[in-house]
């Protein structure tokens, strides 16, 4: 009978130790609020410091329209943290990671297993034309 080898490679969440990024999540308090001038306002809240395990999925720099404009897209696992659930609350409007010193935005999230993590997809975009992008 052969002897089968388990592989070493974690499937589904990360262990706790995994997770060797401190990152702060922010959130926005009111969603819909707009300024007097009718341009939605831009007011973020620190929400929690959490340890979080990061895999970059793509880097991506171009040169469009006289501009250099760069981005990162990255994977966040991150606690199941019941007030971040994805089936009740609208994460890409509300949340966003700052790591250092760098602002990302949710653009995708996902649950693990039964509320064992929160997978986060976060999109980095710097350069001339990145802050008209957000």
């Amino acid at each position: 009978m052969p002897v089968t080898r388990r592989s070493t490679r974690e499937v589904g969440p990360a262990s706790a130790g995994a997770r060797d990024r401190y990152i702060l999540i922010q959130w926005r308090p009111a969603a819909d609020s707009v300024e007097v001038s009718g341009f939605p306002r831009d007011e973020w809240a620190d929400f929690r410091w959490v340890y979080a395990r990061r895999s970059v999925v793509s880097n991506d720099e171009r040169f469009t329209s006289d501009q250099m404009l760069a981005s990162t897209v990255q994977r966040w696992e991150v606690e199941y943290l019941e007030d971040m659930d994805p089936d009740v609350v609208d994460v890409q409007k509300r949340f966003r990671i700052l790591y250092g010193g760098r602002v990302m935005d949710v653009i995708g999230a996902t649950v693990h297993g039964r509320r064992r993590a929160i997978e986060l997809v976060t999109l980095e975009a710097s350069g001339v034309g990145a802050a008209a992008a957000r």
